[in-house]
């Protein structure tokens, strides 16, 4: 319950972050500039304080979580320079194709959800208000937004059904005490010709 704790806080975070940006003066462009914002504070913080503050079924939850948003965002930068689309606000922009924001918006958005359901609806919400923004900032056009969606959506989904997830095991290391990949170093000091070993060190990470 930790974790859904943490994850409440963050989304009651954006909604008050939306709510002052949306006084009755301000405009729609200052309303999107407001919910963009809070894109990476969401879909990075929200594992985070999963992996941090939750039990078990809550930390693991949220390192599916981290591994589609991170996943996301990996494959939303090789597609762009796949694609080289411009952008509405820049013609002369090649990584318009597809939205990076909406793609790990909607990659959180599906990982948490497809743990626990109950916090679908306010999750794609949120992500779809992201998505509006970035048009609305003329970031993107609609058609790299709802392809950032799909991606986002995609990738949490194969990182769910996958042993290792998106990231191949760096998430997933059943190893190492954190359930993180575990980085070793090891070494060792020798007498010359010899087979004595003076000293042998790890460093585990």
């Amino acid at each position: 319950m930790g974790g859904r704790a943490a994850a409440l806080m963050l989304l009651l975070a954006v909604v008050l972050m939306a709510s002052v940006s949306a006084r009755a003066e301000s405009t729609a462009y200052e309303v999107a500039d407001g919910l963009s914002k809070t894109t990476g504070f969401v879909a990075f913080g929200t594992p985070l304080a999963m992996i941090l503050t939750g039990g078990s079924s809550t930390h693991r939850a949220g390192r599916h979580a981290a591994d589609a948003v991170v996943g996301s965002g990996g494959v939303c930068e090789g597609l762009k320079q796949v694609f080289h689309e411009a952008r509405p606000n820049n013609p002369l922009a090649t990584d318009g194709f597809p939205s990076g924001h909406t793609a790990i918006a909607f990659g959180l958005a599906t990982g948490v959800g497809d743990q626990y359901h109950e916090w679908r609806v306010p999750l794609y919400l949120w992500a779809a208000a992201v998505g509006w923004s970035r048009v609305e900032l003329g970031a993107h056009y609609w058609h790299q937004v709802l392809g950032g969606a799909v991606l986002g959506f995609a990738v949490a989904r194969v990182s769910r059904d996958s042993h290792e997830g998106v990231c191949q095991g760096l998430f997933f290391d059943e190893d190492s005490p954190n359930g993180f990949v575990g980085l070793s170093r090891r070494g060792e000091v020798a007498l010359l010709s010899s087979d004595t070993t003076l000293w042998q060190w790890k460093l585990q990470f």
